[in-house]
């Protein structure tokens, strides 16, 4: 066999080899989600001194809450089977997004990176909400949102107690309109 096929083979096999393993190493490297690449890139910048980490993460966590409720809003708006979980659903959405909207503003000046879509672990709860159907829709959506309202009060309860001025100003201010949240999400599920 001439050298020049030999070689050419050689050649090809080790380009499909380095293309594979260029695919391998780019499809792991897209494995973490939106939330758990912004906690990396925050804890990044706090041990280089250019954020407070724990101000970071509690972002981050209520950034997450915000896009899972933005998306459990929109299920309850279509997939409610009455006019008040369908109008809870629309506040969800009205309010997610504006805190949203918010806390961007924020994390930019504070030089804190957020994520861009909701946790893995809250797609496989989404999944499960988006599976049910008629009354056990809106049993699961009561449930859920009771459980990220919960969660979310123990947050921003913490959050008053950040070194961050802003940032605590921030829990202080919207504290409120989340515990008011609960408040009607407990009037629906009576």
């Amino acid at each position: 066999m001439p050298f020049f096929i030999i070689t050419s083979n050689l050649m090809n096999k080790s380009l499909l080899y380095i293309l594979s393993l260029c695919c391998v190493l780019g499809a792991c490297s897209n494995q973490q989600d939106s939330v758990s690449k912004a906690d990396l890139e925050n804890e990044q910048r706090a041990k280089a001194h250019v954020l407070d980490e724990e101000s970071a993460e509690f972002l981050v966590k209520i950034a997450d809450g915000r896009l899972m409720g933005i998306k459990e809003g929109e299920a309850a708006k279509s997939k409610g089977t009455t006019p008040e979980i369908r109008s809870y659903g629309k506040l969800m959405v009205k309010d997610q997004n504006r805190l949203y909207t918010i806390m961007k503003t924020l994390a930019v000046h504070k030089k804190i990176q957020l994520p861009i879509a909701i946790s893995d672990e809250k797609k496989d709860g989404l999944k499960d909400l988006l599976e049910k159907k008629g009354t056990d829709f809106d049993d699961k959506f009561i449930k859920m949102m009771r459980i990220d309202h919960e969660r979310d009060i123990r947050l921003f309860t913490n959050a008053l107690h950040l070194k961050d001025d802003e940032i605590r100003a921030f829990a202080v201010k919207y504290l409120p309109l989340i515990q008011e949240h609960l408040d009607q999400l407990n009037a629906l599920g009576k």
